[in-house]
């Protein structure tokens, strides 16, 4: 989780040009889920990631099982886009989303004003409230979201897309991690398979 992007807030119509305008409809199972959900602010956080897990360990912690901050691992294989939207793995790699129990969309820095004030820490995000803040607050998360997998020694997008991929498709054994060094997977067995990513796919991921 950690830093903040421009934030785009995005009615399920998309009618209004904006950032997220491209979104995919989400499914109309998730609409009709909308009117049921209990919880204020759902957050898309990456599980593989060291420093997003303490931050949304520390949100769940203050949370404290209300409930009103739903938590979801989009590095988990059981991640679906249908119940999130329609935002694909992909997408919500490149940058942090939340939506709220109506399913408008969030991006960026309004994604962790609201995760926050859900577990009553609203305070610590006022400052977006303050234009010129807020807009050099989505410069920093811009180059934290564009840098974060290499920062942390994880290798970069396209390496993580054509790994998911390649597990996703069932090229992989039972337990497979990403092997940087070989540009492939290393499974338990120490067997390698390479991942082959799309170039179109891995030019637009690393933009």
């Amino acid at each position: 989780v950690v830093a903040p992007r421009v934030a785009t807030r995005v009615a399920r119509d998309a009618r209004a040009p904006s950032r997220a305008a491209h979104r995919v409809a989400p499914a109309s199972s998730s609409a009709a889920n909308a009117s049921t959900r209990s919880w204020e602010f759902r957050l898309l956080y990456d599980g593989a990631c060291p420093l997003c897990v303490r931050e949304v360990e520390m949100l769940r912690a203050k949370d404290g099982g209300k409930g009103n901050l739903d938590l979801v691992d989009i590095a988990s294989d059981d991640y679906d886009a249908k119940e999130n939207a329609g935002i694909e793995y992909a997408e919500a790699m490149k940058t942090i989303h939340g939506l709220d129990a109506a399913n408008n969309v969030y991006t960026g820095v309004e994604v962790f004003e609201k995760a926050y004030k859900a577990v009553g820490l609203g305070y610590v995000y006022a400052f977006t409230k303050v234009p010129f803040l807020l807009n050099a607050a989505n410069k920093v998360y811009d180059v934290w979201a564009k840098y974060r997998l290499n920062v942390t020694s994880r290798g970069s997008l396209a390496e993580h897309l054509a790994a998911r991929k390649a597990r996703m498709d069932g090229k992989n054994c039972d337990a497979c991690e990403i092997d940087f060094e070989t540009d492939g997977s290393q499974c338990d067995d120490g067997t390698l398979y390479l991942c082959e990513t799309d170039e179109e796919e891995a030019k637009t991921a690393s933009k």
